[in-house]
């Protein structure tokens, strides 16, 4: 804090690195420091609100252990409400929640777990950006599936031959019944012809 006095004296601004951007008092500086650099995501570097927002985006999109526990049936969104102790299945069940309960807006970002504190600006460039990710991702999935496959040069092994010969010959039956024998339900009806009449051929 005694450095940042002293720069500030000199200078009359503070300057924060990682932005390069410049403040004229110590509680600017504070503010934009909480609001932008101290409730960062170490590994998608997502800025979030609060400390609390950070852990919930922690637990729900990167702990790997809670992640094993959704796959299993198991309930890891928490509501947002630090007094409210219910978890839920899915955001939607947690949104639907919060909005029936504790009276959240429709139009709040329930979302914010999951992308941080972003501009309209910062979500179109990033939602480009994935939009043009998934492109390449798709082209190079295209190039792959184009090229033709190699046929083996070696010989298919005997048995693997004799595997393959007797599935294919394998009959399966068109109708199983247990205990007494039924007539099939689903048998094609076959039309009678009509045998020609004396009357038809005059």
């Amino acid at each position: 804090m005694i450095t940042l006095l002293i720069i500030s004296c000199r200078s009359k601004f503070i300057r924060c690195d990682p932005c390069r951007l410049e403040f004229s008092s110590t509680t600017a500086y504070e503010y934009h420091y909480e609001s932008r650099h101290a409730n960062v995501c170490s590994i998608c570097q997502k800025i979030f609100p609060g400390a609390e927002w950070l852990k919930l985006h922690l637990d729900e999109l990167h702990n790997v252990l809670l992640k094993l526990q959704k796959e299993k049936g198991g309930k890891i969104h928490k509501c947002y409400v630090e007094t409210c102790s219910k978890y839920f299945s899915t955001p939607k069940m947690r949104r639907l929640h919060l909005i029936d309960k504790h009276k959240y807006p429709k139009h709040f970002p329930f979302d914010l777990v999951f992308t941080g504190t972003l501009t309209f600006e910062q979500l179109k460039k990033r939602d480009k950006k994935n939009k043009r990710r998934l492109k390449q991702r798709e082209a190079i999935e295209m190039d792959v599936d184009k090229k033709p496959k190699r046929k083996n040069s070696f010989k298919q092994d005997p048995m693997d031959a004799l595997a393959q010969e007797f599935n294919q010959k394998l009959k399966i039956p068109q109708t199983i019944s247990f205990g007494r024998p039924t007539k099939p339900v689903l048998r094609k009806r076959q039309r009678k012809k009509k045998k020609d009449s004396a009357m038809d051929i005059e």
